[in-house]
């Protein structure tokens, strides 16, 4: 070998030697197919919630909290308007119950997690006017994003929520979200299972709008309501055939025109049937249990969320 080549192998062997090793971070944000959405152009006419610039790797099942405070005066607003790219599940603006400083990241996929907030928003249930859904100034919140990157190559993700706001002095009825969920189910493999249970309404409000929620391995849903848990219920919302793509666009009943009455402490009966066709037990958040609806009648959001 000439003096020349050895030179020269010497000398990249020696630049290897100093340069900085790859992050495995570094080669995911390399290697990751760009989804990103675009940043949206500043409108008057919107809040813009931009999720965490993030990459899930192939086969994950990843759920990301993002802290943020609305900084801004209080704005009501008639509808959440959600971007997501391909192999998403969800992005959602959450009430924390326990604040963060804003810009905490943390992994929120634990069943214990879920207890920690309030649902805010129900991407695209538009209000008529009139009605409109309330922000308050200075309110702690979360964006929560879940993704389950079913392809063979890690992406890279940028969620975008839209609320469109409405002039305060138009409303004539506040509106709320709420959400309903058990945590406390496993579906062994190759089982069908049943799961039941039951939430109060907290105070008398006027129901909208009702809806479920479970995955891909659902094969039938119910919600009913009653005075007297241990009497008869009345079914509201029925799903007999649970198909895979309700689990992003699931049926939902509507009262606009009728509102239904729901004093406090009224029954709430969300029923969840599964079939797990797979090898490992079925636990949240791979699969999930609850019911959200939209209320006239109040600003404050609520859960009941049951996780023992």
């Amino acid at each position: 070998m000439s003096r020349h080549i050895t030179a020269v192998l010497a000398l990249a062997s020696a630049l290897a030697a100093c340069s900085p090793a790859e992050s495995d971070e570094d080669a995911l944000l390399r290697t990751a197919v760009d989804l990103r959405l675009p940043m949206p152009q500043p409108d008057p006419k919107y809040v813009d919630f931009v999720g965490l610039d993030t990459v899930i790797k192939p086969g994950e099942d990843k759920m990301v909290c993002v802290h943020v405070k609305h900084e801004g005066a209080a704005i009501a607003y008639d509808v959440a308007q959600t971007m997501q790219s391909k192999f998403g599940h969800h992005f959602i603006l959450l009430k924390a119950k326990e604040p963060k400083p804003p810009g905490t990241v943390e992994d929120c996929a634990k069943a214990e997690d879920m207890a920690k907030y309030d649902v805010l928003t129900i991407p695209e249930f538009e209000l008529p006017a009139g009605q409109a859904f309330y922000l308050e100034s200075g309110t702690a919140m979360v964006m929560q994003s879940h993704y389950v990157n079913t392809s063979r190559e890690p992406i890279r993700i940028r969620d975008v929520l839209r609320i469109r706001k409405v002039d305060i002095s138009s409303v004539k009825t506040w509106a709320a979200t709420f959400a309903l969920a058990s945590l406390t189910y496993s579906v062994k493999p190759f089982e069908r299972l049943k799961h039941t249970f039951d939430c109060k309404m907290p105070s008398d409000q006027q129901l909208i709008m009702i809806g479920g929620h479970m995955h891909e391995w659902g094969t039938k849903f119910s919600f009913a309501y009653g005075d007297n848990p241990t009497g008869n219920m009345k079914e509201l919302y029925k799903v007999d055939t649970w198909r895979a793509e309700y689990r992003d666009a699931p049926p939902t009943t509507l009262m606009r025109d009728k509102p239904l009455l729901l004093p406090a402490g009224t029954s709430l009966r969300t029923e969840c049937q599964w079939y797990n066709d797979t090898m490992e037990p079925l636990t949240f958040p791979h699969e999930m249990c609850s019911s959200f609806g939209v209320v006239l009648g109040t600003r404050d959001n609520w859960s009941c969320i049951l996780d023992k």
